[in-house]
């Protein structure tokens, strides 16, 4: 297999940011079949994708699509991950997994259950900042930790500070 056909499940600010880094190729073996969630987007799309209005079956049932990217607030992404594996789609999920362990445990079992893959995005792992630091990590005698933050978007996770 040469590329992988995906569909997009949410177009919000990490689904647009996906499909404009997919759709100028910096991501090799890529192409987006079908997307769901566009509302005000549609039009500007093109490129032979098909467009599932708030439709995420279609998507997940498409013959055509071997993975489905998932970029939806987090509270959903156990329910839709588990139907596009139910389908026998592979699945990336934006970060967070889930926003609870036994969110995550369905959505692993699952995976198990359909034969798919489960893969959480873990972008920043190629951030050049953290490149650095763990660099710079090689040369510090007696640390065994480095922690760091980033805050690019506005919090909008209300889950994070649930402590249940």
């Amino acid at each position: 297999m040469d590329h992988i056909d995906v569909g997009l499940i949410g177009l919000g600010k990490h689904g647009k940011r996906y499909l404009n880094h997919i759709l100028k190729e910096d991501v090799y073996g890529i192409n987006v079949k079908a997307v769901s969630k566009m509302s005000s987007f549609k039009e500007k799309l093109g490129h032979g994708i098909r467009t599932h209005m708030d439709d995420n079956d279609a998507v997940f049932g498409d013959d055509l699509i071997d993975a489905v990217l998932i970029l939806t607030p987090t509270g959903t992404h156990r329910e839709l991950a588990i139907e596009a594996m139910e389908n026998g789609k592979h699945v990336l999920v934006e970060k967070p997994l889930a926003s609870s362990v036994s969110d995550c445990k369905d959505m692993i079992d699952a995976a198990q259950r359909n034969g798919v893959k489960l893969m959480v995005a873990q972008t920043l792992r190629y951030n050049p900042t953290v490149i650095r630091m763990k660099e710079i990590w090689k040369n510090l005698d007696d640390v065994e930790r480095i922690s760091m933050e980033q805050h690019l978007e506005p919090p909008d996770r209300d889950w994070l500070y649930d402590p249940d």
